[in-house]
């Protein structure tokens, strides 16, 4: 839910998210969410990833642009940010 909508992901974007939220505040590199969610003949098509994840951030960011959430770690990989919830992104749920 973001701003008290229910948010549609594909299957692919559920399983990115999911495997980013059991790493929550870790870099997993590209390679490992390739291999996780679309197995290990995949490793190396950093595109389709990329791909993914920018379809991600406009779905859960606030601004695509400046990511709060999915973040990069350039060359690397991606992480999701553990931020402190405050009281107003509770009521914005």
């Amino acid at each position: 839910m973001l701003n008290g909508r229910e948010i549609a992901l594909t299957p692919t974007e559920y399983r990115i998210i999911a495997y980013l939220a059991q790493n929550v505040g870790r870099v997993v590199t590209q390679d490992l969410l390739l291999e996780h969610v679309w197995g290990p003949e995949y490793l190396g098509e950093s595109h389709m990833l990329q791909v993914n994840i920018n379809r991600l951030r406009r779905k859960l960011e606030v601004d695509a642009t400046q990511p709060r959430y999915i973040l990069t770690k350039v060359g690397v990989g991606y992480s999701l940010a553990a931020l402190p919830v405050s009281t107003s992104d509770i009521h914005s749920m």
